[in-house]
């Protein structure tokens, strides 16, 4: 990304963002009913709509891309969406296990964790929306190219490992969490892949 390419500071298009939201609130619905009735299925569905509605949606940044939308607008509506996928996993975590009768001692960590990852990718991407911001110069954008890859091949070595574990098949006490890793790993990994690659569709 050159450091002299203007941020766009238009109004983004709500439709995809609401979308997404009412997508994520009706997965997190799913997921929730299926822990408070044991119904593990549901809870997957829950996870794998909100999986679907975010490969969506990064289809249509990717193809925007491709299209000659800038780089710097492209790698900004990527980060957003990593955000929401990470603040999705959180409230997702919280809800499962905090609006149910299920127990499980990690869960507030892992969900306060990932809200917290969420909202620190988001103050990034306004940080980084801001005219001159250092965080747009080519080195810092190298370097969250390198961050984002990492990320995303951290999320798919971590489905892995759960699914090898066997935990997956107990149905301990972190059945919900499981699911929530499980779908929100593979978002994040397909979503890190888009972002990293499209940088080669994009205008310079």
């Amino acid at each position: 990304m050159s450091a002299g390419n203007p941020v766009p500071q238009g109004p983004p298009d709500q439709g995809p963002w609401l979308a997404l939201g009412a997508a994520a609130t009706a997965s997190i619905g799913l997921m929730v009913a299926g822990a408070m009735t044991g119904m593990t299925g549901l809870t997957y569905a829950g996870g794998g709509l909100f999986l679907l509605a975010s490969l969506a949606m990064g289809g249509q940044v990717w193809r925007a891309a491709g299209a000659g939308k800038p780089r710097e607008a492209v790698a900004l509506r990527f980060a957003s969406l990593i955000a929401a996928a990470w603040a999705w996993a959180g409230l997702a975590m919280l809800a499962c296990y905090y609006l149910t009768d299920l127990s499980w001692q990690h869960a507030w960590q892992y969900g306060a964790a990932m809200v917290l990852i969420a909202a620190g990718i988001t103050a990034y991407a306004r940080a980084r929306r801001q005219p001159g911001s250092r965080l747009a110069a080519p080195d810092a954008d190298t370097a969250m190219r390198g961050i984002t890859a990492l990320q995303g091949i951290a999320a798919l070595v971590g489905v892995v490992i759960l699914l090898l574990s066997g935990k997956v098949e107990a149905q301990g006490r972190d059945w919900a969490a499981n699911v929530v890793f499980i779908a929100g790993g593979l978002t994040l990994f397909a979503l890190s892949a888009m972002a990293v690659l499209a940088e080669r569709r994009t205008a310079t």
